[in-house]
């Protein structure tokens, strides 16, 4: 399994497609590709979710397709540095993540919903939940924020210094 955890996301438009009592399933769009990917569009098909998913070729403006979205999630297992997660909240765009290692240290403190990682059902009712409150106006609030705090330059800065210190010793 990927440790992007995309198979719990599969899980989850499953419950939401049936047991959700939504309106109208969310579609959720899928950057990149990969081998996970060709095995998740096998399950997607066995279980008559296609309908529900789109997969997008890679794209090099990120921020774009971050606000062409409605919501991000991540249901990673781990991540090393989510870049990804940084950009949604950049962006203003609400975020559900889990909390997973990596991801919890950059969600804390801000306005994103974390749900337990490779927990589909968790998954699935946060993103109910934002569908049915939309959660924009708090993520867009959270942008100057999200900007100082995610700051490239900044973060490398505070890396030096932190190496330098390290190595004074």
């Amino acid at each position: 399994m990927s440790p992007k955890g995309f198979a719990y996301l599969v899980d989850a438009m499953e419950i939401l497609h049936r047991h959700g009592g939504l309106n109208k399933i969310p579609v959720v769009l899928a950057f990149g590709g990969g081998g996970y990917i060709r095995e998740e569009t096998e399950v997607i098909m066995r279980k008559g979710l296609s309908d529900y998913f789109r997969f997008m070729p890679f794209t090099p403006d990120i921020s774009a397709a971050i606000n062409g979205v409605d919501v991000v999630v991540m249901p990673s297992l781990w991540e090393a540095c989510p870049l990804v997660a940084m950009e949604t909240l950049v962006c203003g765009v609400p975020l559900i993540g889990t909390n997973c290692l990596g991801l919890r240290e950059v969600l804390d403190g801000t306005p994103a919903k974390m749900v337990d990682m490779a927990n589909a059902s968790a998954l699935a009712q946060a993103i109910k939940e934002e569908i049915i409150t939309n959660t924009k106006h708090l993520s867009e609030s959270y942008v100057p924020e999200a900007v100082s705090r995610f700051d490239m330059v900044k973060m490398y800065n505070n890396i030096y210094k932190l190496y330098q210190e390290v190595m004074i010793r």
